[in-house]
């Protein structure tokens, strides 16, 4: 998030909010976000608004938070790769999808795993 002032300054800020994982493949982790059901995570301003334009967002981080020997940890499990391209109609008005890459599947040049698929030629 970005605002900016007639003087020419800048403040930056992270949107965040606590969503739910819909489903994992073998290369993504696709989560839904509900205004009326998640909540924003505690160093967030607020919950984003639905339909947000996540451009600039792609390779952003994604992490897990969880409790490892009574320490509380932040884990990356991927980045993001798409978010909603508008908001919705119908029924899926009412949340966004958003899709991230799997972290194991990023190679070090930035490059994608490719799936072995079987029996095509390399």
């Amino acid at each position: 998030m970005r605002t900016t002032t007639a003087d020419r300054e800048a403040e930056f800020a992270a949107w965040g909010a606590v969503a739910a994982v819909e489903d994992i493949t073998e290369q993504d982790i696709i989560v839904t976000f509900d205004p009326t059901r998640d909540m924003p995570a505690k160093w967030a301003q607020a919950l984003p608004p639905l339909g947000l334009n996540l451009s600039g967002c792609s390779g952003g981080p994604v992490l897990m938070h969880s409790t490892k020997n009574g320490l509380h940890r932040w884990f990356p499990v991927g980045m993001v790769v798409r978010g909603p391209i508008d908001q919705g109609t119908g029924a899926s008005a009412e949340f966004d999808m958003i899709r991230l890459r799997r972290i194991h599947v990023i190679q070090p040049d930035g490059s994608i795993k490719k799936r072995d698929v079987g029996w095509l030629p390399k």
